[in-house]
């Protein structure tokens, strides 16, 4: 039987934003619903769509492009030839996470599956009006997903009350404080763990885990997503006890876009 002492606990921990939406680069395409089925009007559109749903379902849980899936690989590839492959692997339960913590497992050699996490999606406040549909059960094998998985709160009771933006900090650190508290059997000293959900969630993780833990505020949130661009990726380090932003991952540069963070938004008092 295992003890506390032959558990391994987390030394890396990893936190990545999700991939190229489809409904940022071709914004009314499920909005309008004209067509009765998939078709690609843009380049940029896989070929077909990753699970057999009702379109309208995409319509507040977009895929990633065809763009997305490879930059995704680009930073699935870069944490194999850094050695942080993921030992564990956390994602939101949005379609565009899981299909990005699928292709980054894939890419880094990890043979972690998914543990989707409900309480790792972004700030409810962002949908007003209406509520997106996650995978069901059955779509959801389409993915490596850990089945066993038990996630803090159900997917369906996200929405069932208000929620203030102090409220989604407390909801996203004790995510956070859960998943760092968690042994595995892994014959090593320390795991990697990767998360991959929202730009707010990079912005709280390397806030919610300083010495004195800074919130992230609504002013915060208001285009976050220009601060944290797609597949933005930040590793904190562990020493003793404190977690620690690092430097050390390289970025995704282009000339029209780049993954770099913005470090002077997200190390803010």
């Amino acid at each position: 039987m295992n003890t506390m002492n032959s558990l391994t606990f987390p030394g890396n921990l990893i936190v990545m934003r999700h991939s190229e939406r489809l409904d940022q680069v071709v914004p009314n395409y499920f909005a309008s619903l004209d067509n009765p089925s998939y078709q690609r009007t843009d380049c940029n559109m896989k070929p077909g769509l990753p699970v057999n749903r009702d379109l309208e379902h995409y319509r507040y849980d977009s895929p990633i492009t065809s763009n997305g899936e490879h930059i995704a690989k680009l930073v699935g590839r870069e944490l194999d030839l850094m050695n942080l492959v993921p030992d564990i692997i956390y994602s939101s339960p949005s379609l565009r996470c899981l299909q990005t913590a699928e292709i980054v497992a894939k890419m880094s050699g990890s043979k972690s599956l998914i543990r989707v996490e409900s309480c790792l999606f972004e700030n409810i406040e962002s949908y007003p009006a209406n509520i997106p549909t996650f995978l069901n059960e059955e779509q959801m094998k389409k993915f490596m997903i850990e089945e066993n998985f038990t996630p803090l709160l159900p997917a369906n009771q996200l929405f069932d009350q208000y929620e203030s933006t102090e409220q989604y900090n407390i909801r996203i650190h004790s995510v956070l404080k859960r998943v760092l508290k968690l042994g595995e059997n892994l014959d090593k000293p320390s795991s990697t763990v990767l998360i991959v959900a929202h730009a707010s969630t990079v912005d709280m993780a390397v806030g919610l885990l300083r010495d004195c833990p800074r919130l992230t505020t609504d002013q915060d949130l208001y285009k976050i997503g220009d601060k944290i661009p797609y597949c933005s990726t930040v590793l904190l380090k562990k020493k003793q006890e404190k977690w620690i932003p690092s430097h050390s991952l390289p970025f995704i540069t282009s000339k029209m876009f780049t993954n770099r963070p913005d470090y002077e938004f997200i190390e803010r008092s």
